[in-house]
């Protein structure tokens, strides 16, 4: 296929095939004899069944299509041409003795691009055509683009799934896992457990935005995380990271965070940055853990980290989460919300499954499974 020239040039039609499908060999000899002195490659068919067979083996740019014909009509195939993923955006011009107002409604209804009244001008289809064929170009360039972009993006999936690998993480008598459902192939949340001086650390955080820019931001998280193993204390590993964070935080962009640290004796000490609260499911319920400090932006807010300590008994569960869980909606628009998460969070508990992929299904079954507005990233910490 012939790429558009650059600039104002004039298009090669030899580069170009038509296809013209009426029943009349009057006509068909008319359009040949308009065309392919031009340069086009014209092809022609006296009903659908032909046509049928010469898009099957044939390349075509621009399809011509008569109405009233023999056996099926020219509108019931173009609807038949449309329903096939490679016809989809074929350029279909309608040439019909059908009045222009009623012509033209129906070509429209029935997938056609535009519509020509019998007897046309010749200069008149060519006009047409050669927008058609400049429309159809930018099409294929960017569906060419897009076919690249998905490329770039599978390949950039696999670079966070090490970035973000799924935990499984066995210690001190507790199990953790964790699971990432971007909205895309790559996404925004950030989620890692680690073992840092005998004591379990478990981060959770949401980078604003969707897509390769917050996928980024999350890479940016996890570095500065890491490089927090050398500072002692969670009031200082919290406040080391907004510091970073916020000197390299682009502008209207923002990361909500939690941070906790659990040791030997199953005392949580945590700091929230603006993140939805995880869950803390014990004797049978299951209720947020309190407390809430400002989020992570390139701005002073001029308030400070509120943090929190809790004993974590056996037979506990926690579960962090980001916002996509909640906020996934059903197909009248309701989102889950966070009291349905408390229930599917206390049922996953309690049934003979695992918690995590429990968690995941319930909230994508909100949905029917058709889509999600946002990344959904989940951690379990199962005593």
């Amino acid at each position: 296929m012939a790429t558009l020239p650059s600039g104002e040039s004039v298009l090669k039609y030899s580069d170009y095939s038509v296809l013209a499908v009426d029943d009349s060999d009057i006509n068909l000899k008319l359009l040949v004899h308009t065309l392919k002195p031009l340069g086009f490659q014209v092809l022609t068919a006296i009903n659908t069944e032909e046509a049928r067979a010469i898009l099957a083996t044939n390349h075509v740019d621009v399809l011509l299509l008569d109405v009233s014909m023999p056996g099926q009509d020219g509108f019931s195939f173009c609807k038949e041409l449309r329903e096939i993923d490679r016809f989809k955006l074929l350029p279909i011009l309608f040439i019909t003795a059908y009045n222009r107002e009623i012509g033209f409604d129906e070509a429209i209804t029935h997938g056609g691009d535009d519509f020509l009244h019998k007897p046309f001008q010749p200069r008149e289809l060519v006009a047409k055509i050669r927008a058609f064929i400049r429309i159809k170009n930018l099409q294929d360039e960017l569906m060419q683009q897009k076919k690249k972009y998905e490329k770039e993006l599978v390949m950039a999936r696999r670079v966070q799934q090490e970035l973000v690998p799924e935990k499984s993480l066995d210690w001190n008598n507790l199990h953790v896992s964790s699971i990432f459902h971007p909205l895309m192939q790559i996404g925004g949340d950030f989620i890692d457990a680690w073992v840092e001086d005998d004591n379990l650390h478990l981060f959770i955080a949401d980078c604003s935005g969707h897509g390769p820019s917050a996928a980024l931001l999350s890479a940016m998280v996890k570095m500065q995380v890491s490089n927090l193993s050398k500072i002692t204390g969670l009031k200082e590993k919290v406040s080391n990271l907004r510091v970073q964070l916020e000197k390299i935080l682009p502008e209207d962009f923002s990361i909500t965070f939690f941070y906790g640290i659990l040791n030997k004796n199953r005392t949580l000490e945590y700091a929230n940055g603006g993140h939805p609260p995880p869950l803390l499911y014990r004797s049978g319920s299951v209720e947020e853990l309190s407390g809430m400090g400002p989020l992570i932006i390139p701005l002073d807010l001029g308030t400070e980290d509120e943090f929190r300590t809790i004993p974590f008994e056996p037979g506990s569960s926690l579960l962090f989460y980001t916002d996509g869980a909640t906020e996934i909606t059903d197909e009248n628009y309701n989102i889950l919300g966070e009291e349905n998460l408390k229930r599917i969070f206390r049922e996953a508990v309690e049934s003979d499954q695992d918690v995590l992929n429990f968690c995941l299904d319930k909230i994508l079954m909100h949905s029917n499974r058709l889509t999600h507005d946002d990344d959904i990233a989940l951690m379990v910490v199962k005593g």
